[in-house]
């Protein structure tokens, strides 16, 4: 009877955790220099916002790379001081990303424009510091 090696399922394990805790960096890196376009760029992230579903293929990306962070949170869940958070925060992303993979594009893309219609440049600006903190906390309780 094949039984795995305990000690290599532990390596695998921490190993899931490293890769899981380093795409929670990149993202929280991710989010502060999205804080950063957003005080300085704002009518550019205001563009990037209206093209979200324009095409089927901007579509796809967006929501495929959304789940990346998103089973990160999952799987770094059980390391953090804050699992339930983690856990929470993971499914949401992913199951609302899953759920916008079955919309056509045409209706994401028409969302979008809608936020985009309401998030002025000045608004942008105001939430900024908002992504720099939520970007920095990230960092800091991942490492």
């Amino acid at each position: 009877m094949d039984r795995e090696d305990p000690e290599a399922t532990h390596t695998h394990i921490i190993i899931m955790e490293i890769i899981a805790q380093f795409t929670l960096i990149i993202f929280g890196i991710f989010l502060i220099g999205s804080g950063f376009f957003m005080l300085l760029k704002p009518t550019f992230v205001r563009r990037m916002v209206r093209k979200a579903g324009s095409t089927a293929l901007i579509h796809y990306t967006e929501l495929s790379s959304r789940m990346v962070p998103a089973i990160s949170f999952i799987l770094y869940a059980d390391y953090s001081h804050y699992p339930t958070s983690f856990k929470f925060i993971g499914w949401y992303i992913l199951v609302t990303s899953i759920i916008l993979m079955f919309i056509p594009h045409i209706l994401h893309n028409k969302i979008s424009n809608q936020f985009a219609d309401f998030l002025t440049p000045g608004i942008f600006q105001l939430f900024s510091p908002l992504a720099f903190i939520l970007g920095g906390l990230l960092i800091y309780v991942v490492s």
